[in-house]
């Protein structure tokens, strides 16, 4: 006689972890729910591998806190419908007993995330297609304001701006007051850097541009569907209906552990040591020398195939979604300053070296607005040789809409010529120009990212750019930007002429 689906789903999971007998009071209800909504199914080897790799994974990790999960947390789950795909899953958690894991998960389940996710994971890639001008006049957003490339004399590097109506400074963000004052005397140095590029541009033609909006996460997890499964004691969070989970941090208080903070509403995740589980060589350091004697030496520098490689296993091991993301770039930028400082012994040399794993979109990088390219950062120390942090995992989940182009390389010309220069108005009378020329190289087609800050809320902006990489700096100019990226959406390109401030890279 053969076996009913149930018999063999039982006899699937005795053969895979056999102290699952001692609950099987416990599973067939569950089971029973399950197979209800497909009564003539029988697994396929397929579900079969998947829920063997899960139960062996949970079961071998299972501890004696977990062993003694306790037939209301399994009732919870027999209400729910449940198909094979995510039968895995679910006995997965069952096994290791998360809290809030049924609650993220359970399709049909009060504020679960599979409820407004459409069981979609939440850290997705995708575009999807809007109407053209669908982000509205890109003329009139109010972009982050950012930084000059080299240090000295610039608008974008002082604590103070000027006041055209008035000719004096305003007070420095922070300061206390927004007043103007009279005691706040602008530089009476101002560097102007002059970009000279004598390569050919790529003909620009299009009429039109794609421009992306970044969807930053669709969940909502309403606190009720978690709310149950503890007591706070003090406070009763029932109390604040239509209260919402933004913030998940989960912390791993074993040597070199981590944590994890899961930020729902701007679909991001970052990970970080828990410091408390790793070594802090200058923890208990009184005076410079103790400091002095604990810093990494240079011949310590990890070789950037060992930092790789190092990143890269961590970033496998917990499963990174990498299909988006190019080969792995070392950061050496600090090796620049390292080689101009005359004292090589009072350099400070970090003790963590990052890899950048590169956002492509449409196979093209992305540049951010403070320096570099965009993409997953994975930071590797020096003395232990283990990943210290991770962050940039995020959904790449975008809307996209067609938005008039910049055409003709005249405009872009005439973009570099003016590109950074401090206008004369903003100048006192008497201040001294100090002219530094940056030559630049080729441009190539690439996206950069920008950020629209408006009635407390940031939206984030990937834009198709001509990307001109730093050629030549002068010699003894402290210069550190790598990149300049020139919008091609007419509306942004025209908006960062007019204010004066070109976005820098």
């Amino acid at each position: 006689m053969s076996k009913s689906p149930l018999d063999s789903l039982l006899a699937e999971l005795y053969a895979i972890d056999p102290e699952l007998q001692t609950r099987e009071q416990e599973l067939i209800p569950l089971l029973q729910t399950l197979l209800e909504h497909q009564p003539d199914a029988t697994p396929s080897k397929a579900f079969v591998a998947r829920l063997r790799s899960e139960l062996k994974a949970k079961a071998r990790a299972m501890e004696t806190e977990h062993a003694g999960v306790s037939r209301s947390f399994f009732s919870v789950f027999s209400g729910f419908k449940f198909s094979y795909a995510v039968l895995g899953v679910v006995l997965g958690a069952i096994i290791t007993a998360p809290t809030v894991y049924y609650a993220l998960h359970s399709p049909g389940s009060p504020g679960s995330m599979a409820q407004h996710t459409d069981a979609k994971p939440l850290f997705a890639y995708s575009i999807i297609k809007r109407p053209q001008n669908a982000f509205g006049d890109l003329s009139t957003i109010s972009l982050q304001p950012s930084g000059r490339g080299g240090g000295g004399g610039g608008l974008g590097g002082d604590s103070a701006t000027a006041a055209p109506s008035t000719g004096k400074m305003m007070a420095p963000a922070g300061s206390g007051g927004g007043a103007t004052s009279d005691l706040m005397p602008y530089p009476q140095e101002i560097t102007q850097y002059e970009y000279s590029f004598s390569g050919s541009l790529p003909p620009l033609t299009s009429p039109t541009v794609p421009v992306l909006k970044r969807e930053k996460s669709s969940a909502r997890i309403d606190l009720g569907a978690i709310a149950g499964n503890f007591d706070l004691g003090a406070l009763n969070i029932r109390s604040f209906p239509g209260a919402r989970v933004d913030n998940l941090t989960f912390t791993q208080d074993t040597q070199y552990g981590y944590m994890v903070n899961v930020q729902l509403a701007e679909g991001m995740v970052s990970i970080n040591q828990n410091y408390a589980q790793w070594p802090q060589p200058t923890a208990n350091c009184k005076d410079e020398a103790c400091y002095r004697a604990q810093q990494v030496k240079i011949n310590e520098i990890l070789p950037d195939a060992t930092v790789i490689h190092l990143a890269s296993a961590f970033a496998k091991e917990h499963n990174f979604d990498m299909s988006h993301y190019g080969e792995p770039e070392v950061d050496n930028s600090w090796k620049t300053d390292y080689e101009r400082t005359p004292d090589k012994s009072s350099y400070y040399i970090p003790d963590v070296q990052r890899v950048t794993y590169p956002l492509l979109i449409d196979g093209k990088p992305v540049y951010d607005e403070g320096g570099g390219k965009a993409g997953i950062q994975i930071g590797v120390s020096v003395r232990e040789k283990k990943v210290t942090d991770a962050w940039g995992l995020m959904n790449q989940n975008y809307l996209r809409s067609d938005y008039a182009a910049v055409q003709g390389s005249g405009s872009i010309l005439n973009f570099l010529k003016n590109f950074e220069q401090t206008p004369k108005e903003f100048m006192s009378k008497d201040a001294k120009v100090r002219s530094v020329k940056i030559e630049l190289g080729e441009p190539t087609l690439g996206y950069t990212r920008m950020y629209n800050y408006t009635n407390m809320q940031s939206d984030e902006l990937v834009v198709p750019a001509l990307i001109f990489p730093v050629a030549h700096v002068p010699n003894g100019d402290y210069y550190y930007r790598k990149f300049i990226a020139v919008p091609l959406a007419k509306e942004l390109f025209d908006r960062m002429q007019n204010q004066g401030r070109p976005m820098p890279l």
